[in-house]
């Protein structure tokens, strides 16, 4: 579930489980998020991997303190035009 955003800051970040630089992304998101979001910061983590179990284990094995949501089919990502995720490391 999508938390509030009316009149807040968000932060929308596209990743993939196979990405390295997500990955390195995850800790400094939840710090931001734990710092700010008494402050107006939502933060939204949209997962662009085609497999499920993928997912979910990335997000178990980071524990972020913020939402993120799997967009499987990738509707969102064609919507948004995010041009590229970079190679698999």
């Amino acid at each position: 579930m999508l938390p509030a955003t009316e009149g807040r800051v968000v932060l929308v970040d596209f990743w993939a489980s196979w990405c390295g630089p997500c990955k390195a992304s995850f800790p400094a998101y939840s710090k931001l998020q734990s710092d700010y979001a008494n402050r107006g910061l939502v933060i939204v983590a949209v997962s662009v991997d085609e497999n499920a179990a993928a997912y979910e284990r990335f997000v178990k094995n980071l524990h972020p303190q913020f939402v993120t949501v799997h967009d499987k089919a990738q509707q969102l990502v064609r919507q948004v035009k995010v041009p590229t995720m970079p190679p698999a490391t």
